[in-house]
């Protein structure tokens, strides 16, 4: 099953932060001045791309979402569309999905296109036993999902009568880092992801400190997440008064 990405339109300025090169020398730095002799030395790139990996689940995970999301708009809002769905009662999801936010149809067999198209919503339904009473022999236009691990289930299933198209709609994870690239996220949290960074190569070489600098990263993001919406409330509330009537 293959998914093809329609791009977000959101950008970011924070594209021009942190280089990976960049990164890679800081966390370097971090590990007291890491020399070229030492085993682990080679493996920090590798090592920044955990993190990076890490820090998006870390970020967009239950505690943080409702804080975090509108600090990286170059992830979010991003489309999956597969090839026509016919007699599938499942697809797995795409590797690149970082975080589902909605499911809709198009009812089309055609290239999808968010200019011509229209899509349909299709309701989710997150109780597994529920899902499982609903009949798997029915046909038609697919009107529930349910994710089931790295899966979506659909009721009921399209046939050739009812060919269509899946649209997911989400968060997209950033992909791996090469020497030439930059985060698609604010400076802010590229800093967390530097020093997360640090705190894996740490506990990759036995650092007997590495438990604690985890946890100082976590606690000191969620107090900058809480610092950064009360930030953007207040500016929502000044353009709200500035722009109100007279």
């Amino acid at each position: 099953m293959a998914w093809t990405e329609v791009d977000s339109a959101a950008t970011s300025p924070a594209e021009s932060g942190i280089g990976f090169d960049v990164m890679t020398t800081r966390v370097r730095l971090n590990l007291r001045n890491l020399p070229t002799q030492h085993p682990h030395y080679s493996s920090i790139p590798n090592y920044i791309n955990e993190a990076v990996q890490e820090f998006q689940t870390l970020l967009l995970g239950p505690r943080l979402k409702k804080k975090a999301v509108d600090l990286i708009p170059r992830l979010k809002d991003w489309r999956w569309y597969d090839t026509t769905v016919n007699n599938q009662v499942y697809l797995a999801l795409p590797d690149t999905l970082l975080w589902l936010d909605s499911v809709t149809v198009t009812r089309s067999t055609t290239t999808f296109s968010a200019a011509t198209q229209k899509e349909y919503p299709v309701t989710e339904e997150p109780d597994s036993e529920k899902f499982g009473q609903l009949s798997k022999t029915a046909t038609g236009y697919p009107t529930k999902w349910h994710r089931a691990g790295s899966r979506i289930e659909l009721n009921p299933t399209p046939t050739t009568a009812f060919l269509t198209q899946l649209v997911l709609h989400g968060a997209r994870a950033e992909d791996t880092l090469a020497t030439t690239d930059k985060l698609k996220m604010p400076l802010r949290l590229q800093y967390f992801v530097l020093e997360l960074a640090t705190a894996i190569s740490m506990e990759k070489m036995g650092w007997i400190d590495a438990a604690e600098r985890r946890v100082s990263i976590e606690e000191r993001l969620a107090k900058s997440l809480d610092v950064t919406a009360g930030e953007m409330a207040r500016n929502r509330t000044q353009v709200q008064i500035a722009g109100a009537p007279r």
